[in-house]
């Protein structure tokens, strides 16, 4: 059996990817049985099957099977199976990330966002969770840029909640770095001309910032360069 018959033979996508996931996390840690009678040689052609479908889930807007797709890409992520390179896996979703604040699918942006949320919420090392906050700084700047609320309110929602986690685990490096993002953020925001994501963003994001009221402290012009979006 050829790995294209394989997948042909699944009856639904959430099924297949599921399998395959498990064929990818296990299978590349063991002796690679199931990969030898699907004649596959390597854990990377089971790997495009299983970005094949992500794909295909994403530009047909089939949002259930997507949205368990990224869950699954993290779970291969977190578990550093032999064979997977997780940089390329962390660039994808990046590149997953900035295509739904571009195209305004706010589904794929909300699913992708939360995911990043909850795994970061599961990290206590810095140097991972920047990783992660980068991407969610690309994915609000976008939103400024194209002044689309609706994916503000949605990032301003995670930064909120994963400033809480750096406070509860004392990530004071890392609360800084949120900071740098938040105010680089605005800045943006303000660089557009956008004066009303602005003050929805100062309003919003003041207890992360440290300013109890908004209008006790109003930041109308930024000095310095704002941090580079590029990863």
């Amino acid at each position: 059996m050829s790995i294209k018959s394989y997948v042909k033979e699944r009856h639904t996508k959430r099924e297949l990817l599921l399998e395959i996931k498990k064929m990818i996390i296990e299978e590349s840690s063991h002796k690679m049985k199931t990969f030898k009678i699907l004649n596959v040689n390597t854990v990377d052609e089971v790997m495009r099957q299983f970005i094949n479908i992500g794909n295909m889930s994403y530009f047909c807007g089939d949002n259930d099977v997507f949205e368990y797709f990224i869950e699954s890409l993290f779970d291969i992520v977190n578990a550093e199976p032999n064979g997977i390179d997780s940089e390329k896996l962390i660039n994808r979703i990046y590149h997953y990330s900035l295509m739904s604040a571009k195209n305004y699918d706010l589904i794929a942006y909300s699913v992708i966002l939360n995911n990043i949320k909850k795994n970061i919420l599961k990290l206590t090392e810095a140097q991972p969770v920047n990783q992660y906050l980068m991407i969610l700084k690309d994915l609000a700047a976008i939103s400024v840029s194209n002044n689309l609320k609706a994916g503000i309110m949605e990032a301003l929602h995670a930064f909120r909640g994963i400033n809480d986690h750096f406070v509860d685990n004392k990530m004071q490096i890392n609360r800084m770095y949120l900071k740098n993002i938040i105010i680089s953020i605005v800045y943006s925001a303000e660089k557009s001309r956008h004066e009303k994501l602005k003050d929805i963003l100062l309003a919003e994001s003041s207890e992360i910032l440290g300013f109890p009221n908004p209008q006790d402290q109003p930041i109308t012009h930024f000095t310095g360069t704002a941090p580079s979006s590029k990863k």
